[in-house]
């Protein structure tokens, strides 16, 4: 590998990681909570899909693109020690599941503001969804699981994968935490009070679990044991940094945001309860949010440098 890509890599491969899982929680997102809820919107349809296309180009479609562009430049500048092969089948998956979005997906939300979620349209977007978005962008996500797996192997092997699922779990709950918190909240001042609770409780409980609560709530438990069984690089008082900062999400989910707004809002519909929700979400949440994935990012830099600086010494010894 050229000298001149040394410093570049663990960027771009960092960008790459954190847009790859982004996206997949994003897709998944919609295919699971987005299309059952959006079947339920019959009234303010123009307005309600007008806000949800303008909130899809910064957090869903920007991202998108952006990951397609990282995935090529990484196969075109292979980090050592990465299989170039994996490389590429990654770059194909992640293709695949972006085009989808554009081609696929943006093309059909265009036109929801006139038709709406028609049971038409649900029938033929859902399998390709499914097919095409979702599961391109799976397959993705678990190869860069193994690709970060592959990056990191001089760690020992529990602090190296507890790192590598703190890490996955963070950003793939930021694509989902940006279809909720970042799209989806934005709609509801648009909602017909007629369809807010058949939209409300569209959903399975248990898929929201699985596919939103846990893999966000995962990481506090994950980061207790990496407080010392940490690779070498990270400093103990950064993990906990990061710690603090998931048991104070998980404080004032539980103490304020569920049972203050979220709960009264599965009752019915409330504009001050929705006002109050999109005033104080970023501001309790969604800033710590941020602040965590940039500590989060600074982690992976430190792994990397301790990494790069290994393989010097092998080098040189």
């Amino acid at each position: 590998m050229p000298s001149n890509q040394a410093p570049q890599t663990p960027w771009l491969f960092l960008t790459y990681l954190i847009l790859c899982f982004h996206h997949f929680g994003a897709v998944l997102m919609l295919h699971c909570f987005n299309y059952p809820g959006f079947r339920m919107i019959h009234e303010h349809v123009g307005p309600v899909f007008e806000t949800f296309n303008r909130r899809m180009i910064p957090f869903v479609y920007l991202p998108a693109g952006l990951l397609l562009l990282a995935a090529l430049a990484l196969w075109r500048q292979a980090p050592a020690g990465l299989p170039k092969q994996w490389l590429a089948v990654s770059a194909g998956l992640c293709g695949v599941s972006v085009a989808a979005t554009f081609g696929i997906a943006a093309t059909v939300f265009a036109g929801l503001p006139v038709t709406g979620f028609t049971a038409a349209i649900e029938s033929q977007l859902l399998p390709w969804s499914l097919g095409l978005l979702v599961l391109p962008a799976a397959g993705a996500a678990l190869l860069a699981l193994g690709l970060l797996n592959q990056y990191l192997c001089e760690a020992r092997p529990v602090g190296r994968w507890l790192f590598i699922l703190v890490f996955a779990l963070l950003f793939y709950s930021a694509g989902t935490g940006d279809i909720d918190g970042n799209v989806d909240y934005f709609l509801l001042p648009a909602i017909s009070p007629t369809d807010w609770l058949p939209f409300r409780l569209s959903g399975s409980m248990a898929v929201f679990a699985g596919v939103f609560l846990l893999p966000g709530f995962l990481p506090l438990l994950l980061k207790i044991p990496l407080i010392w069984r940490r690779p070498a690089g990270l400093p103990k008082g950064l993990v906990l940094l990061s710690l603090a900062a998931d048991a104070w999400m998980f404080f004032i989910t539980a103490t304020y945001f569920v049972p203050k707004l979220q709960l009264p809002l599965d009752k019915g519909f409330s504009r001050p309860l929705i006002e109050e929700l999109l005033r104080n979400n970023f501001l309790l949440r969604g800033s710590v949010i941020l602040a965590m994935d940039f500590l989060m990012a600074g982690l992976f830099l430190r792994v990397a440098a301790r990494r790069q600086e290994v393989r010097v010494a092998e080098l040189v010894g």
